[in-house]
């Protein structure tokens, strides 16, 4: 039901915010997926590599910031998953 309110954050215009006062105005826009040809290579895991391809320890990256070379959002996804475990993995076996 719509109550005005964001009640998570408290905002009373958000896009919970009706929308029935004129004058309306609107833009024509399209999805696009940004990509980057250079970056930070990793690994399969999502761990960040060195030039010389080692892992550095404590550092994952995917999406746009792994040179993902144009693959899109899914892929950014997939891998930022595969970093988000991969982290987990490595914080629950510290010793």
């Amino acid at each position: 039901m719509y109550k005005g309110v964001d009640e998570e954050f408290g905002r009373k215009d958000s896009r919970f915010s009706r929308i029935d006062k004129a004058p309306y105005y609107g833009a024509k826009i399209s999805p696009a997926s940004q990509t980057t040809y250079g970056g930070i290579k990793i690994d399969l895991k999502g761990r960040a590599l060195t030039p010389e391809g080692k892992v550095i320890p404590g550092l994952y990256a995917s999406g746009e910031a792994a040179a993902q070379y144009g693959q899109g959002v899914s892929i950014g996804v997939i891998l930022g998953k595969l970093a988000a475990d991969s982290a987990a993995d490595d914080i629950a076996n510290v010793k």
